[in-house]
């Protein structure tokens, strides 16, 4: 690492009580071993996101944004060179750039199209269009606009596909950042079933509930796995079929409860078309088999790697002859195989670095 490399990234995570810390969390993962000091900051809440507990997260309050700001500031006048890396681009993203000197680096960064999720969400109900009305900082317009502004403040563009990169700004030029992981597995295991499917993540109307109960509805003989969450209420058609491990259960624990990992991803939402899951990177690195839906972006990371599934009530058969071929065990090595050549958090780590030091040599507009 040359000498003209930072010393110092600052990430900035959109929330601090939802799993978009997660993404921030990643980001500061991949950043530890390239710079030597690494803060993550997130606006204040009355609560943190579980999947967070005992990570050391700032509260950007207030007096810590003009600390954090001025910090910045005195190591550029002084040539102690920083990067702040934002996740997501929402308005509180503005509120510290506002502040730091025009020659401090900036890095914008996009896992998810938001504002296409927040569209879909006002367009659900009236109470969700007055939940997130034009006043609340994620509302679709407030956030194409603060987004807008962080990516044209920033030197440098980072997504979590290709996919998604292009369809946010087609002319960009995008360094891809997919959710690294370092090795928890240990290897692809032998399936010795395929009843068992899992879907360890934060459920949503987006992610495929909905196909996930057709698949329960069409074989009963399936049994379905995934965190306790709150926002969901558990079927009770499913009741004896639904289990809930504790929010907490080490992702290693929960996927050796798991068969086959499913993502139903809606196929009617563009934010879900445009979105890699965190639990299909989580599969993979323990070389569980992935049946998903098609999208840009999981094509992208796991063609010919996952089985495509189309009709959702037929889950179960699939799954059946796909366990007796042999085919669950060549898809969960397939799974495996991706995490090791685009996933891992060294690889990613590495081709980060490159784009770093590409950013440094080049002046900051």
């Amino acid at each position: 690492m040359s000498a003209s490399f930072p010393r110092k990234l600052v990430v900035l995570s959109a929330s601090l009580k939802t799993n978009a810390l997660g993404r921030a969390l990643v980001m500061r993962d991949i950043g530890t071993g390239l710079f030597e000091d690494v803060e993550v900051y997130a606006p204040p809440s009355d609560r943190l996101w579980v999947g967070a507990v005992g990570e050391p997260v700032l509260e950007l309050t207030r007096h810590r944004l003009h600390r954090l700001a001025d910090d910045l500031n005195v190591r550029a006048a002084d040539g102690r060179s920083a990067v702040v890396w934002i996740s997501k681009g929402y308005p509180s993203a503005v509120s510290l750039l506002r502040l730091l000197r025009r020659d401090i680096p900036v890095v914008a960064d996009f896992d998810d199209d938001d504002i296409a999720l927040a569209r879909e969400f006002v367009s659900a109900s009236i109470p969700n269009r007055i939940k997130l009305n034009p006043l609340r900082s994620g509302s679709p317009g407030r956030l194409a606009r603060s987004q807008l502004w962080v990516r044209e403040r920033a030197q440098m563009l980072t997504s979590s596909s290709f996919a998604l990169g292009s369809s946010i700004d087609p002319h960009g030029k995008w360094v891809r950042v997919p959710h690294a992981r370092e090795d928890f597995g240990g290897g692809a295991k032998p399936v010795t079933g395929f009843r068992r499917i899992g879907f360890l993540g934060t459920v949503r109307p987006h992610k495929g509930l909905n196909e996930i109960c057709q698949a329960l509805t069409g074989d009963a003989r399936l049994e379905f796995i995934t965190f306790g969450q709150s926002q969901v209420v558990r079927p009770y058609t499913f009741a004896g079929r639904w289990h809930e491990l504790p929010p907490d259960t080490p992702l290693a624990d929960a996927y050796r409860e798991v068969d086959v990992a499913v993502l139903p991803m809606n196929a009617a939402s563009d934010g879900a078309q445009r979105q890699l899951p965190a639990k299909a990177v989580d599969a993979a690195v323990m070389g569980i088999p992935i049946a998903a839906a098609s999208t840009p972006v999981l094509d992208e990371y796991f063609s010919g790697g996952m089985l495509q599934v189309a009709n959702w009530n037929r889950l179960g058969a699939r799954l059946e002859a796909a366990f007796l071929s042999g085919e669950l065990n060549r898809l969960g090595s397939a799974s495996r195989k991706s995490w090791a050549n685009e996933l891992a958090l060294d690889r990613v780590r590495a081709s980060l670095e490159t784009a770093i030091a590409d950013l440094f040599a080049r002046p900051v507009k």
